[in-house]
């Protein structure tokens, strides 16, 4: 165990090496039974792939590590490790990289599909285009918005995809689960002319494409919706981690950004002032756990590292009582 955490800390540091001799290690690391030293190995190999040029004297080790991929790819590991490994074959040679991709849009699966065909766009070549034109009439939605996506950047379509999700979004209103993926692309290609459309859809009855409708709008940078944002958000600890990742891939402007966290540090507060009142407690201790949770959750919003550690401290003590393990038991 002490030799696959020095090796792992090793593939993280070279990350940072703009140096070829190093797809030697990393394709070594890939080879490996050990899934923690092939995640650290992909996550190495993503970050050399971003920043490096495929030099001739490589072409071997490129090739090598292309095989090496394909064989992990075939096997059980976590979906954001597969996400990875599409990305590093987007820098690799279209020559093997190309079928591989196109064969996992036709056959592959489904949560996989959107990234095959953003790594296929990367590569320009005109025979490519096809491929993703067919795409645009697939019957799968979330491979026709992939394909969407995939070709904005080339002008004669942007029309046409401007209709074209105008048109869904009136086609899939009672289908919640091809709605969110025309919502996602929307949101992808800041389509601030559906703004209207999707603000609209925040009464949805279906509870997703409620949120889905309004991270869309967070992407559009939607004034109007970010009150009902902020309390949508506030509703769970999954919302909130959703909206998280969401500004992680989003280009918002600082305004935007400035005028949602004023909003939430705002809501957040006047939540956790109610809280405390309602209770009429002097210390957290004589807080119920319910109530402890929901402040955990609003004080990692806010970011107060203290009140979370006195929280924290007072919720794993009850955790290790005889009592609440007797009660947590009888609740599975």
């Amino acid at each position: 165990l002490e030799e696959e955490i020095v090796r792992i800390k090793a593939l993280h540091s070279l990350a940072s090496y703009d140096d070829p001799t190093i797809l030697n290690v990393v394709a070594a690391g890939l080879k490996c039974n050990s899934q923690p030293i092939q995640k650290a190995s992909v996550h190495t190999l993503l970050k050399f792939a971003e920043h490096y040029h495929q030099r001739r004297d490589d072409i071997f080790v490129i090739h090598d590590i292309f095989e090496i991929l394909t064989h992990l790819f075939a096997q059980e590991l976590p979906s954001e490790t597969k996400k990875d490994m599409i990305k590093i074959m987007a820098h690799l040679s279209p020559h093997d990289t190309v079928s591989f991709l196109q064969h996992n849009i036709e056959n592959g699966s489904h949560i996989l599909k959107r990234d095959c065909i953003r790594a296929l766009s990367l590569f320009n070549e005109p025979r490519l285009l096809r491929s993703l034109t067919r795409l645009f009439s697939s019957h799968d939605t979330d491979i026709r918005c992939a394909a969407m996506e995939a070709l904005w950047h080339t002008a004669k379509y942007k029309t046409l995809i401007k209709r074209e999700l105008h048109a869904l979004l009136s086609k899939y209103v009672l289908q919640p689960q091809k709605l969110i993926p025309v919502l996602h692309t929307i949101g992808a290609l800041n389509l601030k002319g559906c703004t209207s459309r999707v603000r609209a859809l925040i009464s949805h009855i279906d509870e997703q494409i409620h949120l889905t409708a309004l991270l869309t709008l967070m992407r559009l940078e939607d004034e109007k919706s970010i009150h009902q944002l902020v309390e949508t958000l506030l509703r769970s600890k999954m919302h909130f981690e959703a909206a998280a990742e969401h500004i992680d891939h989003a280009l918002l402007s600082e305004h935007y950004l400035h005028t949602f966290m004023t909003a939430l540090q705002h809501e957040v507060s006047e939540r956790i002032h109610h809280l405390l009142l309602e209770n009429s407690a002097a210390t957290f201790a004589e807080l119920e756990t319910d109530t402890l949770e929901t402040l955990r959750h609003f004080y990692r919003v806010l970011r107060k590292e203290k009140e979370m550690v006195q929280v924290n401290k007072i919720l794993r003590a009850r955790e290790s009582t005889p009592l609440t393990r007797i009660h947590n038991a009888s609740t599975v």
